[in-house]
């Protein structure tokens, strides 16, 4: 919370995670809050999967998560329904990385 009791934005929360290096308090946040995650569904009529980025963060693959619809590029995610944060964790597969897209860019959760 703020100095003056109003809770933070999950902006603000990650700016002072980066500041301390204590993020802690984003994964709390973050498996309790809604964010639009692209997914893709395949042609045999499976289940959605989230759509992830190769080689994106490292050489890792990335998952681009907001809680801003039109921060997703229209062409990249024409499907991103709003999931959990506790949801995406749970369908992203091991070695995958986070980007939270916020007003001032992509910030990855580590």
């Amino acid at each position: 919370m703020t100095m003056s009791g109003t809770p933070e934005s999950f902006e603000q929360l990650i700016s002072a995670a980066m500041a301390s290096s204590d993020y802690k308090p984003v994964w709390a946040r973050f498996v309790r809050t809604r964010f639009f995650a692209p997914v893709h569904k395949p042609a045999e009529g499976g289940a959605a999967e989230l759509r992830v980025l190769p080689g994106q963060k490292d050489g890792k693959p990335l998952l681009l998560v907001t809680q801003e619809r039109e921060k997703l590029a229209a062409e990249s995610a024409p499907e991103a329904p709003l999931l959990s944060g506790a949801e995406i964790v749970r369908q992203l597969a091991p070695g995958v990385a986070i980007g939270v897209v916020l007003s001032k860019g992509v910030v990855t959760i580590p």
